[in-house]
């Protein structure tokens, strides 16, 4: 028999019409100027601007970011980023999303967010556009507390694959049937996994692939 069918989303560029670190930044600039170190938020937009281009790995962005989170607070974190997800992201979701994943949890697919990013990006924007679930890069806490490691393999790159298919071990899903919407080049082995690769708004490299491939590419503009 087999198994359920998911659609898997990609969270910065794909979901959100942005980056969601550079949106966290602008963020703490606005509105907790008081404990955003210079320094920091220029390191942080450097190290986004190195991955776009790809001269640093996922693996080595989150490295670095965690040493800035490191003894911080999660309940703070968890509801400071609420409120910068009313504030900010909110307005930068693609609007189609709505009816795409409608469509799908209509003909029975679990749907799902496929993230780098933590849970206080990916859990807000999961309940606004009613999504099953959120696979994302979790991140240790004791005693409400974050160390600066993560719990299991960061979702990137093949962490994806490990994820999905954790997921798909646990409900059942058949990742063969399935679909992924993604942006990035750097997801090339979550893409490869299913059935319906979908290249949202692609970079170059994932656009040149895409093409030789006859993958799917979606073009999108919130407009």
């Amino acid at each position: 028999m087999a198994g359920r069918i998911a659609a898997f989303f990609d969270l910065d560029n794909t979901l959100v019409d942005s980056n969601t670190g550079r949106l966290y930044v602008n963020y703490l600039r606005k509105h907790v100027p008081h404990e955003l170190r210079l320094r920091d938020a220029l390191r942080t937009l450097t190290w986004l601007f190195e991955y776009k281009l790809h001269l640093i790995d996922q693996y080595e962005v989150t490295e670095r970011a965690l040493t800035l989170l490191k003894g911080m607070n999660e309940g703070e974190m968890s509801r400071r980023c609420q409120h910068w997800f009313d504030t900010m992201v909110a307005q930068k979701l693609f609007p189609v999303w709505n009816g795409k994943i409608a469509e799908h949890r209509a003909r029975g697919h679990l749907t799902s967010i496929l993230t780098a990013s933590t849970r206080y990006a990916a859990i807000p924007v999961a309940r606004h556009l009613g999504i099953d679930e959120a696979l994302f890069t979790a991140l240790e806490v004791r005693d409400g507390i974050f160390t600066g490691a993560t719990e299991g393999p960061p979702c990137h790159g093949p962490g994806k694959v490990y994820w999905a298919k954790k997921l798909a071990d646990e409900k059942g899903i058949d990742l063969a049937q399935s679909y992924f919407y993604t942006d990035s080049i750097h997801d090339i082995e979550m893409l490869e996994v299913v059935a319906h690769p979908i290249c949202v708004n692609p970079d170059r490299k994932l656009a040149r692939v895409a093409r030789d491939r006859g993958w799917e590419i979606l073009k999108l503009s919130r407009r």
